[in-house]
């Protein structure tokens, strides 16, 4: 009988399970398994990428003052159609509808 350790990552048709505990308590971290040499050039070329634009830079932390909340909300398949057409920044979007609604009023 196979224990939780010994569990294949992949099964026979090439399908991935699920990570449990035991893989994570098993995972190092870079720094943990490469020589110092190939973790600072690893490290200076992400650098560079993120100063060229190729990758994004780490993403920034939670707000320290959020100014909205998050909620749930259920609207048509044509309203979010319509908004995400108009590209990046369509939930901010919406907010603003709402907004200049609820001041019309």
């Amino acid at each position: 009988m196979k224990t939780e350790k010994n569990i294949p990552l992949i099964n026979v048709e090439g399908e991935a399970r699920e990570l449990q505990q035991s893989d994570f308590t098993q995972m190092k971290s870079l720094q943990e398994t490469m020589p110092d040499d190939f973790v600072n050039m690893v490290l200076a070329h992400q650098t560079e990428m993120e100063k060229q634009g190729h990758i994004k830079p780490k993403v920034r932390g939670k707000q320290k003052a959020p100014t909205k909340q998050i909620i749930t909300i259920r609207l048509s398949p044509e309203v979010i159609e319509a908004f995400k057409a108009t590209g990046k920044g369509w939930q901010s979007r919406i907010n603003e509808v709402l907004l200049q609604h609820i001041h019309s009023v």
